[in-house]
């Protein structure tokens, strides 16, 4: 019995999730698995696989840099990630980070007055793909359309939900999907022939129409660049606490919560 429950552990990928978690702690995050959330669109009651911060506390303020991460199993087909050097889904003016209301505020400070910008909270747009799909596919439903869906409306919960908090705190979300497989990216050449190659980490944009502050980028990483990838996105947060320490003083100090009445008599 033992060896038929490792095998359907193993089949459905639950040993992927507590290796990514690990992953994470060892990076130096904070860790949590299975946290229940609504799903905004079908209403119905879903979890997160892993959820990974890091946090700093600036004028009682609590500052949580956090990754809301899917885990997928996809060992026999890959993901292919699909560029366009021509094309921007985001708006020159647009930044692709879902936070809470103070932390757009922080945004709009940091873009203004700091020369130092962020990996994480300024990624280049133009360096996005616009879409990934499993390759091979054929049974209708798509394993990567889903997950990004998935993680998305999981973050899009956490940023709702702490909008209507009224404890003091600046949360900042990075959706992130981590595949036990292997990732390509397809793009068109100046001959307009399809060219694919091998890589490891991707960002795809999001973008809704009308919903500007709901679309954003999704990062997709294979799990065996995963213990190099978590130390160097600790290494990022790490970054934004020490470079925009001013910035973060003030934007906590004026903006400590995010509720819309009080928040906007503070300002």
């Amino acid at each position: 019995m033992e060896d038929k429950i490792k095998k359907w552990i193993n089949k459905n990928g639950y040993p992927l999730e507590l290796k990514v978690a690990k992953t994470f702690a060892k990076a130096g995050f904070n860790v949590a698995q299975s946290i229940s959330f609504e799903d905004p669109v079908s209403g119905k009651s879903r979890e997160t696989d892993i959820i990974a911060h890091i946090t700093k506390s600036i004028n009682d303020v609590w500052i949580n840099l956090t990754f809301v991460i899917e885990c997928k199993l996809s060992t026999e087909k890959p993901w292919v990630g699909f560029y366009n050097n021509h094309s921007s889904n985001f708006s020159s003016n647009h930044f692709p980070i879902m936070t809470t209301r103070n932390g757009h505020f922080l945004l709009e400070k940091i873009n203004k007055n700091s020369k130092f910008k962020s990996n994480l909270l300024f990624p280049n747009k133009k360096k996005m793909g616009y879409s990934i799909v499993r390759a091979f596919n054929d049974n209708g439903k798509d394993m990567a359309f889903s997950a990004i869906q998935s993680v998305l409306s999981a973050t899009e919960y956490l940023v709702e939900k702490s909008n209507k908090s009224n404890k003091k705190f600046l949360n900042i979300y990075f959706p992130v999907v981590v595949i036990e497989g292997k990732l390509y990216k397809a793009e068109i050449d100046f001959e307009d022939n399809i060219q694919v190659q091998k890589i490891e980490e991707i960002k795809i944009s999001t973008v809704k129409s009308f919903a500007e502050q709901n679309s954003t980028y999704v990062s997709i990483c294979e799990f065996k660049e995963l213990n190099k990838i978590s130390k160097k996105l600790m290494n990022d947060c790490k970054l934004i606490f020490d470079n925009y320490d001013p910035e973060l003083k003030e934007i906590t100090d004026k903006h400590p919560i995010n509720l819309v009445n009080i928040a906007s008599m503070i300002a």
